[in-house]
């Protein structure tokens, strides 16, 4: 953080715009890793007027995306989805580097509209999100299909939803990510909800002792 701080200091002072945009960006990872989301859009609305000067589609549209992503994290839905809806018109312009961007857009947008209870735009959003996620290393391509099951479980389809998320967790298999956790919960509940109960109880331990390991060796 302070690294970061001094960099941001620099630019400012040299008054390297995109480099300062880049770093608010790369700051508000860092708060949102901490939970502090009224922050994070604070770096980011910073940001997103210097793209807007420096005219970059790509920068422009990526920077959109971490703020529809913030909405997403303060309960904003709507207000998530409007913001995620317009960065797709800036990152289709941009280059082949806006892919991981659209990628990260039409998932945020899936899970915007779940939250909303408008399940038919989030099957629509979450299939290009399923077709860039095919180029995409393990993790991207695990939480794709986690979130297509999720959507499924909406929708009263459990049988999808457990043949998703069982995919998912295939992709998650090996990886160290405690979002494992939290895929087993929804496989769980996907399980319980067709009277797998054994099978429910299974997963739910499985992944407690995951969970007991992983921070074991934090």
């Amino acid at each position: 953080a302070r690294a970061l701080s001094f960099a941001l200091a620099f630019a400012r002072r040299h008054r390297l715009s995109e480099t300062i945009a880049k770093l608010l960006q790369r700051g508000a990872y860092v708060l949102s890793d901490h939970g502090r989301f009224v922050d994070m859009m604070r770096l980011l609305d910073e940001a997103l007027v210097i793209y807007i000067d420096l005219d970059c589609a790509t920068d422009l549209g990526a920077v959109m995306v971490d703020r529809g992503a913030a909405f997403i994290y303060l309960g904003k839905y709507r207000k998530a989805i409007a913001v995620l809806e317009k960065s797709l018109s800036f990152l289709r312009q941009g280059s082949l580097r806006a892919d991981r961007n659209l990628l990260a857009a039409y998932q945020a947008l899936a899970t915007a509209y779940v939250e909303v209870g408008d399940l038919e735009r989030a099957e629509r959003a979450i299939g290009p999100a399923v077709a860039l996620s095919k180029q995409a290393g393990r993790v991207n391509r695990a939480t794709v299909v986690w979130r297509h099951g999720a959507i499924a479980f909406a929708r009263g389809a459990f049988d999808l939803a457990e043949e998703r998320l069982r995919q998912a967790y295939e992709l998650f298999d090996r990886v160290e990510d405690p979002n494992k956790a939290m895929l087993a919960l929804d496989l769980t509940k996907a399980l319980a909800a067709q009277g797998k109960r054994l099978e429910a109880i299974a997963t739910a331990t499985r992944m407690g002792r995951f969970l007991a390991a992983f921070r074991g060796n934090k």
